[in-house]
């Protein structure tokens, strides 16, 4: 297993082929752009309403992939909220289609 500087994971086979392993750290890529979950985990974390966050990539339907947040809260707060809190922070594509 080699690491590259892009922090792609491959593995050389004994005939040549080059097999891609994964990733060194967390980052995803979704609709070309390279992203870092954590981040949209710390924006959904400073929500006064928000204890905790996780956020994955998800593919429910092969080739549909989408971001999906769940979250800790300790007031009721709605998808929208969190929608409008986020796209106050990030950038469109970082912002995920479901809560």
């Amino acid at each position: 297993t080699r690491m590259y500087r892009t922090g792609d994971l491959a593995r050389w086979h004994s005939d040549g082929h080059l097999e891609y392993a994964g990733r060194t750290d967390h980052q995803i890529k979704l609709r070309g752009h390279r992203i870092e979950p954590a981040e949209i985990e710390t924006a959904l974390a400073a929500h006064p309403g928000v204890t905790q966050a996780a956020v994955i990539l998800r593919e429910d339907q092969p080739g549909d992939q989408r971001l999906v947040a769940y979250t800790v809260t300790t007031t009721p707060v709605t998808d929208d909220d969190l929608r409008t809190h986020l796209a106050a922070n990030l950038p469109d594509y970082m912002v995920p289609s479901a809560f």
